[in-house]
């Protein structure tokens, strides 16, 4: 009887510590929620940034009309969003283009709401810098357009991206009113293409 026990106590630390060296999966739903289209992916973990590349872009308010946005890129967890956009000039042909880089987009928000919506997640993320000559108020609105719910159509309308709005309000101290710029981008995974 002691060897029965001795030799099962054996069997289940080994498969503890073999459990421990594994890589945690889940099951993960790719397209709709049919049983035949379930695989094994890895979960990933909260604090990890799952990146993200741009795909669409338009400067929709407050930015010259000569200037597009060229290459993006998003990372974001339940925590945090950062937002990389570089911005360069189109000029027309066979015209001047002014000397100057455009700024990018570059900013790094905590995310402050979080939204289910029937066809998305909405997550809000919004910070405000201090300047000596005013307040900047930065606002990212994120539509995950993959995390939706159970009973929705919407996987079948939709494509699994990222459709993200970027807004910037800038406040001058000196009574030159507020500046608004705003954005929108679609976005898709890098870990899943």
């Amino acid at each position: 009887m002691k060897a029965l026990i001795f030799s099962l106590f054996t069997f289940v630390t080994a498969l503890a510590s073999a459990a421990t060296d594994m890589p945690d999966y889940s099951i993960a739903d790719q397209s709709s929620h049919s049983e035949s289209s379930m695989s094994l992916l890895p979960v990933q973990s909260e604090s990890e940034l799952e990146a993200f590349q741009m795909i669409s872009g338009s400067l929709v308010e407050g930015f010259p009309a000569i200037e597009v946005p060229t290459h993006g890129e998003l990372s974001m967890n339940k925590d945090e969003i950062n937002l990389n956009v570089t911005v360069n000039l189109d000029c027309p042909p066979m015209q001047m283009c002014p000397a100057y880089i455009p700024a990018p987009i570059a900013i790094k928000m905590f995310v402050s709401e979080v939204n289910q919506r029937s066809c998305y997640q909405e997550i809000v993320a919004e910070t405000i810098e201090s300047h000596p000559y005013g307040l900047e108020q930065h606002k990212v609105i994120v539509k995950d357009y993959r995390k939706v719910k159970l009973d929705s159509l919407c996987p079948l309308l939709l494509p699994p991206i990222l459709g993200v709005e970027y807004t910037s309000q800038f406040t001058s101290n000196m009574n030159y009113g507020v500046q608004t710029k705003k954005a929108i981008f679609q976005f898709k995974s890098l870990t899943n293409q």
